[in-house]
């Protein structure tokens, strides 16, 4: 009898207290329990799964288990400030440009060093994937143009100098390769571009600053594809040799300004007969005049390169594709100022390996931010036929479109806009039926919302709007919205009468 009524009362005990512990609420022994009060302190998630009960010699404690990693772990369990802090600082570090101090202040609620900040993001940054990552995966390739934008350029850290090659894939404006590179010889650039051709990626165009490491590297591993010299380039190799200086003559200028716009439009012929006869121009030019000597020397270097510059029908043939900004290797000099500014803001970047894993974390957002872009275009040409049904009507309900056939709100208003309605909340109308019953609330002069609302036939938190973007104010003197008057403006009735 001693036992049974011994158990029975510990039962009892434990029951009474596990009904104060759910009074207790959100604390329960000092610590926090609600979702995300507390993280796993393995990999520091917020997914947790309560898992009964412990009993010990301090009391009963609450387990959870968490259902990122499977660690189960009572309540009391020490949270190390590892587990505590946010889940991925090198994003907010890198891509949000946040400084240390400023992630500690708005992102951590407990004390914390900026080097224990700083070795967290270290971690985060290492796990990010790298290009040969990005390149493989099947919504990346699927946005593939086959036209290859390269370039080179020197990053300083821990003051020794370093190459950052950058590769673009033009008409999908997608990074194919960001990395950071010892050299620029050309057995180092091709074995980054042999790991690109790897994986499937053989362009049938190379557009590029002929740096002439990238040309013997390319020739290298792609053979024979075709090269076109950026325009963008050109430019900078005419203003380089050919500056326009204070001191200069005005002669000497005249003659500059002739070889510059003489030889960009050689560089973006129409056809190649058209460019043979340009050319043929620029020497006539050269032989017939007294040029300084580095005009010649440039004149004569361009010349040497002629055959990396296509004309636009043969371009155009190659890149598969007429759009002009294919002949520019702008994505890549915008990605190596960003990169720059990268290593401007964060005063300088401590070894390769940090400014390669900063530089996967910053390229991986933005890739999925463009994939995510493309995903809602799509979606936007998808509520094409949805709204072409509607357009019959004068006044469309778009929220119960959205409801219905379980679109986004905001994508069709924006295709409801382009599409010629006017939106107003969620609403759209027709131009001529805002007009008509514009005139039509004019002539009655309904008093309140109320009355225009039933002219309008929308509900009541619409009409306001809809009055508003009329020009005809509401005068509220009430709560109840519905008896709010309306003030009209001065307009003669004239106006409204056809």
């Amino acid at each position: 009898m001693f036992f049974p009524s011994l158990f029975s009362g510990v039962f009892l005990a434990l029951e009474t207290l596990f009904d104060c512990l759910k009074g207790l609420g959100t604390y329960i022994f000092g610590v926090c329990v609600v979702a995300g009060g507390i993280r796993c302190p393995r990999c520091g998630g917020d997914s947790l799964g309560r898992d009964g009960y412990r009993v010990r010699k301090d009391g009963i404690v609450q387990r959870y288990y968490c259902k990122k990693c499977g660690l189960r772990f009572p309540e009391n369990y020490k949270q190390t400030k590892k587990a505590r802090l946010p889940p991925d600082l090198a994003y907010l570090f890198v891509v949000k440009k946040e400084t240390l101090d400023n992630i500690i202040e708005r992102h951590v609620d407990f004390k914390v060093s900026r080097a224990t900040i700083n070795r967290r993001i270290m971690e985060d940054a290492k796990k990010y994937p790298s290009w040969r990552e990005h390149v493989q995966n099947p919504k990346v390739r699927k946005k593939f143009g086959y036209v290859m934008g390269i370039d080179l350029t020197v990053v300083k850290i821990e003051g020794e100098k370093h190459q950052f090659l950058m590769v673009f894939d033009i008409p999908g404006r997608i990074p194919l390769v960001y990395t950071i590179l010892p050299d620029k010889r050309v057995l180092t650039i091709a074995k980054v571009l042999e790991q690109l051709r790897s994986v499937g990626y053989v362009p049938r165009l190379v557009v590029s600053d002929m740096e002439e490491c990238l040309i013997k590297a390319i020739r290298t591993v792609y053979g024979n594809v075709p090269i076109q010299w950026c325009l963008y380039h050109i430019q900078a190799y005419l203003d380089k040799y050919m500056p326009n200086k204070k001191k200069m003559s005005d002669e000497v200028r005249g003659l500059q300004d002739k070889v510059k716009t003489k030889i960009m439009e050689i560089a973006y012929a129409p056809n190649r007969r058209k460019q043979q006869m340009l050319v043929k121009e620029l020497k006539e030019l050269v032989e017939s005049t007294t040029m300084p000597k580095r005009i010649r020397m440039a004149v004569n270097n361009f010349l040497k390169k002629l055959e990396y510059c296509h004309p636009r029908d043969e371009f155009f043939r190659l890149a598969g594709g007429c759009d002009k900004s294919y002949y520019y290797n702008n994505l890549c000099e915008n990605a190596m100022r960003q990169l720059k500014e990268i290593i401007r803001e964060k005063r300088g970047l401590k070894n390769v390996e940090a400014a390669q894993s900063y530089i996967n974390v910053y390229w991986h957002h933005k890739i999925e931010e463009k994939l995510k872009d493309e995903d809602l275009q799509t979606e936007k040409e998808m509520f094409d036929p949805t709204l072409q049904l509607f357009l019959v009507l004068e006044k469309v309900n778009l929220a119960e479109i959205s409801k219905a056939v379980e679109a986004d709100l905001q994508l069709l208003k924006e295709k409801a806009e382009h599409l010629g309605l006017k939106v107003i909340g969620n609403y759209a109308f027709q131009e001529e039926y805002l007009k008509r019953k514009h005139k039509e609330i004019v002539m009655k002069k309904p008093k309140a919302v109320e009355e225009a609302s039933k002219i309008l036939n929308v509900d009541i938190e619409t009409t306001q709007q809809v009055l508003s973007a009329l020009g005809i104010k509401i005068k509220y003197r009430d709560i109840d919205v519905k008896k709010a008057q309306l003030i009209y403006p001065q307009i003669p009735l004239d106006l409204y009468i056809t």
